[in-house]
């Protein structure tokens, strides 16, 4: 949509026929510097998704604001630009341009993440950390980017995330 000052106008779809459930949905929207927009999907609770690459569900992607892929995506024929994610229902972007997600766990391990291109997630192969061994020989294996935080021992379940960096709460 455009914004005409008082009213949404123009619709236009840039991305349609994105699977949905009753959960895992994923879906933050975020608009980078570039001008491309990052959006997240949930697995729509088959975690199968997650890793499977002809799947959009359980990923971050990265599209322009027509709708068209970016030729520097890290394939420049598809949107995905993580993969490995549950259901990232957080997503900013700090002054520094880091890009972060929060994601929720199964049953614990909620996820605070740094988004870094063409980068596998782990799910569902891996809850939280690499901190089993099978986990360990995955994430060896698979080049796969740890959580900077998790809630290990219970399920706060995430919704949201906002960086704020204001000298007004310092801490």
């Amino acid at each position: 949509f455009d914004y005409n000052g008082s009213a949404l106008v123009n619709e236009t779809i840039i991305l349609d026929q994105i699977p949905a459930a009753t959960l895992h949905n994923g879906s933050r929207l975020l608009f980078l510097d570039d001008g491309t927009l990052l959006m997240t999907t949930g697995d729509i609770g088959n975690s199968n998704n997650a890793q499977n690459m002809s799947s959009l569900m359980g990923k971050t992607l990265r599209l322009n604001a027509d709708g068209s892929i970016p030729m520097d995506n890290p394939d420049p024929t598809s949107y995905i630009y993580t993969y490995g994610n549950r259901n990232a229902q957080g997503l900013c972007k700090s002054p520094n341009g880091t890009i972060y997600t929060s994601e929720h766990g199964q049953n614990h391990s909620d996820e605070v993440n740094i988004i870094v291109p063409n980068k596998n997630y782990g799910w569902p192969e891996v809850e939280g950390p690499c901190n089993t061994t099978i986990e360990q020989d995955y994430c060896n294996s698979n080049e796969v980017i740890e959580p900077i935080f998790a809630w290990t021992n219970y399920c706060i379940a995430p919704n949201g995330l906002e960086y704020y960096d204001h000298p007004a709460i310092p801490e």
